[in-house]
């Protein structure tokens, strides 16, 4: 597939890929909707991260804090004071940094930090995604050809069953004939 199209796709899963990293980390940090500093801290390292990560839009990372797109910029000039002089802000920073990276690696979706840093690592990510694909269809081949044993074993059984019983039904009629010659 085009490296193009492949961008084109990773675009469209990104935003998704946020919302969900967000929904489960809000749930697991206990982030609510308000503007406790506590709260603030996290939306706005989850804004700085996501911009400079992915290729989300502004209004995108917006939406998926349920906010508008000015506090997503606001969150971004924001924060090399917040890094610098917060140890809170800091904190979460760093470790929502490795959480996120990792989670966007995990979905198929290249960091921006990454593709800074080297062309190899895009291009590995690529063909890893192609081998993944292909990996993926000879699973799908083999659950395929797995089935279509699984229909024959048990069409097999079904005919070994009705053999037996065949087999019973003849003894019976041997015997009935046996006793039938006998008493003629």
């Amino acid at each position: 597939m085009n490296k193009q199209i492949e961008r084109q796709i990773q675009k469209m899963v990104s935003k998704e890929a946020l919302k969900s990293f967000w929904i489960n980390y809000s749930a697991k940090h206990n982030i609510s909707n308000n503007r406790e500093r506590s709260n603030i801290i996290h939306k706005h390292s989850f804004a700085h991260i996501a911009r400079n990560n992915t290729s989300v839009s502004l209004q995108g990372i917006a939406d998926v804090l349920g906010k508008n797109h000015a506090t997503v910029l606001h969150a971004c000039k924001k924060h090399e004071i917040n890094y610098r002089y917060d140890p809170d802000y800091r904190a979460a920073y760093d470790i929502m940094f490795a959480d996120i990276e990792d989670f966007l690696l995990v979905n198929g979706i290249v960091p921006k930090t990454i593709h800074q840093e080297s062309q190899e690592v895009e291009d590995i990510h690529f063909k890893m995604v192609n081998v993944s694909r292909r990996l993926r269809n000879k699973i799908k081949e083999l659950d395929k050809y797995k089935k279509e044993v699984e229909a024959k074993v048990k069409r097999a059984e079904h005919i070994k069953k009705h053999n037996m019983d065949l087999q019973k039904r003849v003894n019976e009629l041997e015997m009935l004939a046996l006793r039938y010659k006998n008493l003629l």
